[in-house]
């Protein structure tokens, strides 16, 4: 969601100091900023901070406009291979189908505090929420260097606790874990589609990504040696051959005793919630 809004790129002064840039084409970027400009100026607040771990105000009526006419527009132009172009195996979606499709949006991190405000623009909106074990989530993020151990188990913490808190509150909303979804993918997927008042029967297939993953040595390879986010197509009852079922554990044994203690210490409420520990 943060991408469709603020584009995907490293700030102006990252540019200007390494000379690349990772992410979109400046164009779109700055493009999507400067459309994005008059619901900062009109909030006062930068609702699509991914790193903003708390409730924004409620939206202005002409910035739900805004909003809307982004996500509508955004929707049409998603059209590469990893997005709205194939209805099933070589099959491409025709621009009229996806104008009339329902929108999907992925928020994460600091994003699922806007659940409460789509669901007051969207009364009809279906909310997943996919719980994973925080002590993996956790692993990554510190053997990427993007927070210390207390720092993401405490957003981790925040996190399930508001969605912990909009599971009760607000229509539509279920909660899945990933942990199930890799021990019972079949299962899992049929229950979220009939959540969201979808047919299963009309799939065909089910298209995933070649991502990178952990392995029992530490190394981080991309599944199956595919190039990275290539399109992968399974019948409904083969998708559990692509998930690795020892992948919480791989992460979790990376862990040192200190950052165990830590995010155990900060974020054990939540583990505690969701059954990952006792």
């Amino acid at each position: 969601m943060q991408q469709v809004f603020k584009g995907k790129g490293r700030p102006f002064r990252d540019f200007l100091l390494r000379h690349r840039w990772d992410g979109e084409p400046p164009g779109t970027v700055v493009g999507k900023r400067l459309r994005y400009l008059p619901i900062l100026v009109s909030e006062r607040q930068d609702i699509f901070d991914e790193n903003c771990w708390a409730l924004r105000k409620p939206f202005k009526k002409t910035t739900r406009v805004r909003i809307d006419r982004i996500l509508y527009d955004e929707k049409l132009k998603a059209r590469g291979k990893n997005q709205n172009y194939y209805k099933t195996e070589n099959v491409p979606y025709t621009l009229n189908e996806i104008a009339d499709a329902r929108l999907l949006c992925k928020n994460i991190n600091g994003l699922i505090f806007l659940s409460r405000e789509f669901s007051e623009m969207y009364p009809d909106a279906t909310f997943i929420a996919l719980i994973r074990n925080g002590l993996a989530i956790c692993e990554g993020h510190i053997r990427r260097r993007q927070a210390t151990a207390e720092e993401i188990a405490r957003r981790y913490q925040a996190g399930c606790d508001q969605i912990l808190h909009d599971a009760e509150n607000l229509a539509n909303y279920k909660i899945i874990r990933y942990e199930d979804l890799i021990s019972r993918p079949q299962e899992t997927l049929t229950e979220v589609f009939s959540f969201a008042r979808l047919d299963i029967k009309k799939l065909k297939k089910v298209r995933l990504e070649a991502t990178k993953i952990i392995g029992a040595n530490g190394t981080h390879n991309v599944f199956k040696n595919k190039p990275y986010k290539e399109i992968i197509w399974y019948d409904l009852d083969k998708i559990g051959n692509h998930f690795v079922s020892d992948a919480n554990e791989n992460q979790i044994k990376r862990l040192n005793p200190e950052d165990k203690k830590t995010i155990l210490y900060h974020a054990g409420a939540a583990l505690q919630a969701f059954g990952y520990v006792r």
